[in-house]
């Protein structure tokens, strides 16, 4: 996706760890959190109740637990990085390159893996296309297969009824070797169930990696993977059209 312009509304980083980092559990490590303020420097705490339920000899249990997140935002607040004991994420509402987003996460999470016992058991990137008919001339629904695959728009197999359609979300489940990828395509109604003329076209691009991760060589080659998987998944789904857009 090294586009000259992009339309990801969102992209997501998440790592999950495989138990309770105890030096996350009520502080922040100052060589981290320096770290963080570098690129991320509005800092705010929040303190959160998670609750488990148990069922044992068909007896109910819940248990609540407290925890703290840490949550760091850029400047402009359209990117942040949320830290906490099980947990970390890097959310952008303002993505401008893979190389930037990965440099930034990979060099807080490098900090974390020094920490005691730390293993990573499942590691996440999405990316949330939206293109919206406004800023490719679209004038009925049909257009869009001028940009996209064809094998996308299975909704006409309705005849007349495609007119009356409200919502058409497509999800494709992909798994390659220790990898998988969960696709999901068409056309997103912000205001179901009412039937629209036009609609924005989606591209959800979910892939992770439950492989056990300890150290940052591990990381990023599993990141770089999971990355390129998703390229491959997005290119698959348009045209050339589509390409000499992005790219204009």
């Amino acid at each position: 996706m090294k586009y000259k312009t992009n339309k990801i509304a969102k992209f997501i980083f998440r790592l999950d760890f495989a138990s309770e980092i105890e030096e996350l559990k009520s502080n922040m490590p100052n060589n981290i959190a320096e770290k963080i303020k570098i690129s991320f420097p509005i800092f705010n705490q929040r303190n959160l109740t998670e609750t488990s339920v148990t069922v044992k000899e068909n007896e109910l249990s819940k248990e609540d637990k407290q925890i703290i997140e840490w949550s760091y935002t850029d400047k402009e607040e359209k990117n942040k990085i949320i830290i906490s004991s099980r947990y970390i994420i890097f959310d952008s509402i303002l993505y401008m390159s893979f190389d930037d987003v990965n440099q930034k996460f990979t060099e807080v999470i490098e900090e974390i893996l020094k920490l005691n016992n730390v293993q990573i058991c499942r590691t996440g990137i999405r990316y949330v296309n939206i293109f919206k008919p406004s800023e490719f001339n679209i004038k009925n629904n049909l257009d869009w297969k001028e940009l996209f695959k064809s094998e996308l728009f299975k909704y006409e197999i309705f005849g007349d009824l495609q007119y009356s359609i409200a919502q058409t979300i497509d999800t494709i489940d992909i798994y390659k070797g220790n990898y998988m990828i969960k696709l999901k395509t068409g056309f997103k109604n912000n205001q179901y169930p009412i039937v629209k003329d036009l609609y924005d076209f989606v591209i959800d691009c979910d892939g992770y990696s439950m492989s056990v991760i300890t150290n940052i060589s591990e990381l990023k080659e599993t990141i770089e993977d999971i990355h390129s998987n998703i390229e491959t998944v997005f290119e698959s789904c348009i045209k050339e059209k589509m390409r000499e857009k992005l790219n204009g």
